[in-house]
C-alpha cells in the first residue's frame, strides 16, 4: 500500500511538472557574431589588424579554411548528440547579419532572414532562441523588422529595451516592442527561461530608430526578480566583464552566453569552457561561425533549477559538401561571383581603406567623397545649384582594406567598400555648423572603444573642394581652419569658410540621422535632394572614370601649420622648407658665380684677381 502511494505521488509529480523532471538534461548549441559570413574564411584571421576576413572557395581544405554559415550549420546538424540529453536547443547572442563582407547589400535583409530562420532552426525541428546584436540594427529599424518578420524562429528575447517610456516611439518602434520578449521558456521545461540583452551603445553605433536601451545589469535584475522562472540563461552582445557583472548581481542567472561585438576577441583565451564564475558559468564562441559551443545543462529534478553546465567548443572546419548542401547559399554565391566578375574600372594607385580611414585621411575616402559629388551633380542636372557641391563621408563606412595599384575594380569591391547600402543626401548647411561637424569628426582621431568619447568611425573623409586643418593637444582635437571651393568671382578659388554663409554638401544617412557624435547636429541640415544609394553612386562614378587615378591628394592636415599667405599650404610645413631650400640653393649659385668672377676667370685670362672686367668684350 505504501509503495502504491509513493508511485501515485511520483506519477502525480510527473503530471504536475511535465517536462521539468523528464527533461533533466538539455543540449545547447550556441553561436555568435556570424555577420552574414556565407563562405568559410582563411584561417588566421585577426580582427585586431584586419577589418574583414578573406573568404574561401569550395576547393579549399580544412587546413586552410574554417567557419561560415554553411559549415557552421553542417557541423551543428552532424555533431553526435550528448548522452542523456532529452532535447536540443539552439541559441544565438546576435550579430547574425552584418554588412562588412558586402553580401548584405547584395542580398538584402529579408533574404537573410529567410535563410537564417530556416537553417538555424533546422527547418523548424530545433528550438531556436536569439537576441539581437548591434548589427541587426545597422541599416535601420525598418530593415530589422523586415528581417524578423520573414524569420521563422519568432523567439527574440531582449529584456533591456525600454518599451515603457515610449512617448516618442513611431510605428516601427511600437512594432518591435510587440515582437520581442523579456524572457522565453527554455526547452519547454517551465522552470528555466532565457533573457536577452544588448549593449546600450547600440543607440550610438547603430540605427535602432528611437528605441532606448536600459543599462544591462539593472534591467536584467528587474526582469529576473519579476520572472516566474527559477533559473535563467542570459544571452547578448557584450563582453566577459559584462557577463561577470550579471552573475554577480542577478542571482537567478546561472549561465551567461555572450557575443563579442563590443568585447575583446580573445577575452576567454585559456579559460575553461564553460568558465565557472561565482554560482554560474560563462561561455562564448568564435566569430564568423568558426566555432560553436556545445553545452549540456543539467536541471535539478526537484527544484527545477540549473545545477550544472558542462560542454566543449566545437570548431567548424571547412567541409566541401557543406556549401553544396545549402541551395540558398549557393544561389547567393552565384550573385556574388557575378559581381566579382564585373569589371567597373582599374586603379592606377593602391586604394587604401579599412581602419586607416577611421583615424586619418585615406585615398579610398577621397574616391568615395568625390563619387558623391559626381552623383549629386547628376541628380540636380536640371536644377543647377547656386554654389559648388562638396561631400563629407564618415570613415567608419569604409571596410575593405585595399585594392592594389594596377588591379581591376569589381562590382563586389564597391559592395565591400560601402556595405550598408546607405543613402546619400544633398543638404545645405552654414559654415558655423560645418565647423562644428568637423570638430566632432576630430574626436575620432584619438577616440577608441575604451575612451570617454567612443570611436564609431566618426572621422570624416572629404571631397575635392574641401580642405581641413586639425590641431591636436593630447586627446583633444579641434578644427584650426576649413577652406572650401568658391566660384563667386567666376573662377574656382579655395577660400576660408564664412560662418554665416550656406554651402551645398553631400552627407551620408549616418550623419543626417544624427548617429553617435553627430546627434548634436542632426537638426541643422536643410534637405535639398536624396541622391540615391551610396554604392550605386560609387559604381557609376568608377564606370565613368574607367581609370581611377586617385593617389594621395592631401585634403586633411593634422597638426600642420596654417599659412594664410599661401593659397595651397602643404602638410608638415613643406612650404617653409621649400622656401628655405630655394634661398640656400640660390645663395650657392651666386657664391659660385662670384668666386668664378673674382678668382677663376682672371687666372684664365691672365689678369689679376679682382681686376675690373668689361663684359662687353666677352
Amino acid at each position: 500500500m505504501a509503495q502504491s502511494a509513493i508511485l501515485n505521488l511520483l506519477l502525480f509529480s510527473f503530471m504536475l511538472f511535465g517536462e521539468s523532471i523528464l527533461a533533466a538534461k538539455i543540449e545547447i548549441h550556441h553561436f555568435n557574431d556570424i555577420n552574414s559570413q556565407l563562405q568559410s574564411i582563411k584561417r588566421g584571421f585577426d580582427p585586431d589588424y584586419e577589418t574583414i576576413p578573406t573568404p574561401c572557395g569550395n576547393s579549399s581544405t580544412p587546413a586552410e579554411c574554417e567557419g561560415g554559415i554553411a559549415n557552421l550549420i553542417y557541423h551543428m546538424n552532424n555533431t553526435s548528440p550528448e548522452p542523456g540529453a532529452t532535447k536540443k536547443v539552439r541559441i544565438s547572442t546576435g550579430n547574425l547579419v552584418g554588412g562588412e563582407n558586402g553580401w548584405l547589400s547584395v542580398n538584402r535583409w529579408d533574404a537573410f532572414g529567410k535563410l537564417l530562420g530556416r537553417y538555424y532552426s533546422n527547418n523548424g525541428t530545433v528550438d531556436f532562441i536569439q537576441t539581437f546584436g548591434y548589427k541587426e540594427f545597422e541599416a535601420g529599424l525598418a530593415r530589422t523588422l523586415e528581417y524578423f518578420h520573414i524569420n521563422t524562429t519568432k523567439k527574440i528575447v531582449l529584456a533591456n529595451v525600454n518599451c515603457n517610456d515610449s512617448g516618442d516611439y513611431g510605428d516601427d518602434e511600437r512594432d518591435f516592442c510587440k515582437i520581442r520578449e523579456d524572457a522565453a521558456d527554455f526547452a519547454g521545461i517551465g522552470t528555466v527561461g532565457v533573457i536577452g540583452f544588448i549593449n546600450p551603445y547600440v543607440e550610438a553605433l547603430s540605427s535602432p530608430g528611437r528605441l532606448k536601451f536600459d543599462p544591462i545589469v539593472p534591467a536584467l535584475k528587474r526582469v529576473a526578480d519579476n520572472s516566474k522562472y527559477k533559473s535563467l540563461i542570459a544571452i547578448g552582445d557584450g563582453s566577459l566583464d559584462i557577463a561577470k557583472q550579471i552573475l554577480e548581481n542577478v542571482p537567478k542567472v546561472k549561465l551567461v552566453l555572450y557575443g563579442r561585438g563590443f568585447g575583446a576577441t580573445r577575452n576567454m583565451s585559456g579559460e575553461a569552457f564553460p568558465m565557472p564564475y561565482r554560482n554560474g558559468w560563462i561561455a562564448t564562441a568564435g566569430r564568423y561561425g568558426t566555432s560553436f559551443g556545445k553545452l549540456v545543462v543539467d536541471i535539478d529534478d526537484i527544484s527545477g533549477e540549473i545545477k550544472q553546465v558542462t560542454g566543449k567548443l566545437v570548431h567548424s572546419d571547412h567541409v566541401d559538401v557543406a556549401q553544396d548542401k545549402i541551395l540558398e547559399v549557393q544561389n547567393f554565391l552565384i550573385k556574388v561571383q557575378a559581381l566579382e566578375d564585373t569589371k567597373l574600372g582599374k586603379s592606377v594607385f593602391k586604394l587604401e581603406g579599412g581602419t586607416r580611414c577611421w583615424r586619418d585621411e585615406c585615398n579610398l575616402g577621397n574616391l568615395v567623397a568625390d563619387a558623391m559629388v559626381h552623383c549629386a551633380y547628376n541628380a540636380v542636372e536640371n536644377t543647377p545649384v547656386d554654389k559648388p557641391i562638396v561631400a563629407i563621408w564618415h570613415g567608419g563606412a569604409l571596410f575593405k582594406d585595399s585594392v592594389m595599384g594596377g588591379k581591376n575594380i569589381s562590382g563586389m569591391d564597391v559592395h565591400r567598400w560601402l556595405p550598408y547600402h546607405n543613402r546619400a543626401h544633398l543638404v545645405r548647411v552654414t559654415g558655423e555648423v560645418l565647423w562644428r561637424v568637423f570638430d566632432l569628426s576630430g574626436s575620432g582621431i584619438t577616440a577608441s572603444q575604451n575612451s570617454a568619447v567612443k570611436d564609431w568611425g566618426q572621422f570624416l573623409q572629404v571631397s575635392n573642394g574641401l580642405e581641413v586643418w586639425y590641431k591636436q593637444d593630447g586627446v583633444d582635437v579641434k578644427v584650426d581652419r576649413i577652406r572650401i571651393l568658391d566660384e563667386s568671382e567666376g573662377k574656382p578659388v579655395m577660400r576660408d569658410i564664412a560662418m554665416n554663409a550656406e554651402y551645398n554638401v553631400v552627407i551620408p544617412s549616418f550623419i543626417k540621422e544624427g548617429r553617435n557624435v553627430y546627434d548634436l547636429v542632426k537638426t541643422a541640415w536643410k534637405p535639398v535632394k536624396d541622391i540615391g544609394f551610396d554604392d550605386v553612386c560609387l559604381q557609376n562614378y568608377i564606370e565613368a572614370l574607367k581609370m581611377v587615378t586617385v593617389g594621395f591628394e592631401e585634403r586633411i592636415y593634422i597638426n600642420d601649420p596654417v599659412s594664410p599667405s599661401c593659397d595651397h599650404p602643404k602638410k608638415g610645413g613643406n612650404t617653409a622648407l621649400t622656401v628655405f631650400l630655394t634661398i640656400l640653393f640660390m645663395c650657392v649659385i651666386v657664391g659660385i658665380a662670384y668666386v668664378g668672377y673674382r678668382y677663376v676667370w682672371p687666372k684664365l685670362t691672365g689678369r689679376a684677381p679682382g681686376e675690373a672686367q668689361n663684359f662687353r668684350n666677352f
